[in-house]
């Protein structure tokens, strides 16, 4: 609460609602009332060009109040601090500050055509402002730049501060605004000019837009913010890149060597594999691909780095390919993702991840090939939520973001949510189960996805009778995979555009899933035996898309290395990448007809049991 009363003319106004600000000053029982919320600052906060200023503090306090917006439209991310504040301005900052009404035309001869024409009236509406030109007083000034002992009487008038004695002052003698210095200077609204001394106040100096902002906090009662420090100019890592305007990039995404035109080819390959396993173990797969931030947002990247970078060049024959397939269940979201970039971000500038707009966009976008029908009657809401960086963490700083998330539901059903009891490389997987409308989707559907669905899935949940996420990440993990996927009859996968070539070729997502699914194919059993360091298994004849699975008792994380298989320089392949603690069954490729594949693995690899199985001729 502020100490001062109003004047009487406006004690009786209240306004109508709160201001999209941060901080809203309510008029009411003739009390000045203010009442902080609102988003956490970006590093350096709202401005670029007042860090370091003694007023920053105070600038983001009249800036969540939005009492000021900046200094250069539409952008406003500037706010000029050093500038002269103009009598035009000022009525604007103290009618956005006081929520006065508008005002018939004040008469004023001086202020036709300017974009603070409303805010001068309604100024001299309240009685803050009489005018310039005494005793007249039909002009304004507008343009003329507001004194500091003019900015004393205009507060005192604003605030009905009452007459205090003398202050001290040693240059104030004579103004015609000595009483109301004085005066701002007892409700400790001004220090001075000079100090630490301060017997000084300047009063004819111009006032200027940093010292304003310090004025208002201190008349209005605003709370002063301190922002985050800037980033620095340089990132200290090649894990994260920093872009313009605050954007982070991750150094995967843009540390790019130009892919042979192999690695695509290779990609249509695998990815005819994955959908040849899932098909023929009787279920549908829908395969999506969520686009890198630096895909989407490329202006925002230094442009030394970005010209060196191949991570265009990668995109551009990654989406051909994948565009001139001809595969069915392909959910590609570049197009529709470009086209709302233009107008609203749908990535967060400090994390690598989608926001509450990507998020549902790409849920919308994944729903039509893995829910047909049913977005449609979705119902959205949105709700706040708060989210840290976790690009700004590697850079060692706690930048939260605060933002709109979203949920869907459908009329008429009910959700339950359930955490399963177990989870896969520490994460959780979520099961939804809903009931109560016709229009769910009753395909039982298993979603293997990446981080990016951790913050989509209560936007997909809700539209099945029965799904459930699965924190994959295209890890050797088929076993701990195989029950929740045994009840499926539909599989999503979700991967990063950064990952596609490294989950199918050097993961070897179709092994992985072949693994995962075997129980659905014919098993053949294999002989094996252990010769030193390597395990030899003897291969039935056979031929066509075939996989070696091999269940094992893993004592301590294993390198497999370079994938027999893969000549391709761009990629560090494997089959799978790794053997580790967490999982017991693996799935190799046979490729050719060999009698004997031998595998590399140490004698902290226990093998128990090893079967072919046969893809069914007819998958694609």
């Amino acid at each position: 609460m502020h100490p001062f009363p109003l004047p009487g003319a406006l004690r009786s106004r209240r306004r109508p609602g709160l201001r999209t600000g941060a901080l809203a000053v309510l008029l009411a029982g003739g009390l000045l009332a203010v009442t902080p919320a609102g988003a956490a600052l970006e590093p350096g906060g709202t401005f670029r060009d007042d860090n370091g200023s003694i007023h920053e503090a105070d600038i983001e306090g009249i800036a969540a109040a939005a009492i000021t917006l900046g200094c250069n439209p539409p952008g406003n991310d500037h706010y000029c601090p050093d500038r002269a504040v103009t009598r035009a301005e000022m009525a604007s900052l103290l009618v956005r500050a006081l929520d006065l009404p508008a005002a018939p035309d004040a008469g004023f001869t001086d202020t036709a055509g300017s974009v603070h024409t409303a805010d001068i009236d309604a100024l001299a509406a309240a009685r803050i402002t009489l005018g310039c030109n005494p005793p007249g007083n039909d002009h304004y000034c507008p343009t003329d730049p507001v004194t500091r002992a003019q900015m004393a009487s205009l507060l005192v008038r604003a605030l009905s501060l009452p007459a205090a004695s003398p202050t001290g002052f040693v240059d104030t003698a004579g103004s015609v605004h000595e009483a109301d210095i004085d005066a701002l200077a007892a409700a400790r609204i001004t220090l001075g000019c000079n100090p630490p001394a301060n017997d000084h106040y300047c009063p004819t100096d111009p006032v200027t837009r940093a010292q304003m902002a310090s004025f208002l906090t201190r008349a209005l009662g605003l709370p002063a913010i301190t922002p985050p420090p800037p980033l620095p100019d340089v990132s200290p890592t090649t894990a994260v890149h920093i872009g313009t305007d605050n954007w982070l990039y991750y150094g995967s995404t843009v540390n790019q060597a130009c892919f042979p035109d192999s690695v695509f080819a290779r990609v249509l390959q695998e990815l005819a594999k994955v959908e040849a396993v899932v098909e023929g173990s009787g279920r549908e797969l829908v395969y999506a691909v969520v686009p890198d931030k630096v895909v989407i947002y490329p202006e925002n990247v230094p442009e030394a780095i970005w010209t060196e970078s191949c991570a265009h060049g990668n995109d551009t024959r990654l989406r051909n390919a994948l565009e001139t397939s001809g595969d069915t269940g392909l959910v590609l979201m570049w197009d529709e993702m470009e086209a709302r970039a233009g107008s609203e971000d749908l990535y967060f500038k400090h994390d690598t991840h989608w926001n509450g707009e990507g998020s549902l966009l790409g849920a919308e976008l994944m729903a039509a090939e893995a829910a047909p029908g049913v977005w449609d009657e979705a119902v959205v809401s949105t709700s706040p939520a708060s989210r840290a960086g976790d690009l700004a963490a590697i850079l060692g700083i706690d930048w939260r973001i605060d933002f709109e998330d979203h949920a869907t539901a459908l009329p008429g059903a009910t959700t339950d949510v359930t955490v399963e009891p177990m989870t896969i490389h520490g994460r959780p997987v979520t099961t939804y189960e809903s009931s109560g409308s016709a229009t769910l989707d009753s395909t039982s559907t298993a979603v293997l996805h990446d981080s990016f669905l951790y913050h989509a899935s209560n936007k997909l949940g809700p539209l099945y009778e029965h799904v459930t996420f699965i924190p994959w990440l295209a890890y050797p993990v088929a076993d701990l995979v195989r029950p929740l996927l045994i009840g499926s009859d539909r599989i999503v996968i979700e991967t990063a555009e950064r990952n596609v070539a490294i989950d199918l070729i050097g993961t070897g997502t179709a092994g992985q899933l072949a693994a995962a699914l075997a129980d659905d194919f014919t098993q053949t059993p294999v002989t094996f035996g252990r010769d030193g360091d390597e395990v030899a298994f003897t291969i039935p004849a056979g031929s066509g898309l075939r996989y070696l699975v091999v269940e094992a008792d893993v004592a301590e994380t294993v390198d497999l290395g370079s994938r027999y298989d893969v000549d391709i320089p761009a990629i560090e392949a494997a089959w799978p990448n790794e053997l580790n603690p967490e999982a017991s069954r693996y799935g190799f490729e046979i490729l050719g007809s060999p009698t004997t594949l031998r595998v590399p693995l140490p004698a902290s690899v226990n093998v128990t049991d090893a079967f072919v199985i046969v893809v069914p001729e007819g998958s694609p």
